[in-house]
């Protein structure tokens, strides 16, 4: 269900349009390459993150999860 294409679209997306990542920092790296590696380990977030990208895709309403880790 959740390919790994799905997930860089859903990842790529919400970075694009959701929040911005610019001066996002986990794991001593910043940007999109942070919220990219935090997805990746943070599976949950990961799973909701890519439901919703596909309920949006294909034209489901949908609100798309709220990161927890703080975006300074």
């Amino acid at each position: 269900m959740l390919n790994n294409e799905i997930m860089r679209d859903a990842i790529t997306h919400y970075a694009e349009n959701i929040i911005n990542v610019k001066n996002f920092k986990y794991d001593g790296l910043k940007g999109f390459v942070a919220f990219d590696l935090y997805v990746t380990e943070h599976e949950d977030f990961g799973l909701e993150l890519g439901l919703a990208y596909l309920d949006h895709k294909n034209g489901i309403p949908t609100t798309f999860p709220n990161i927890i880790y703080k975006i300074n």
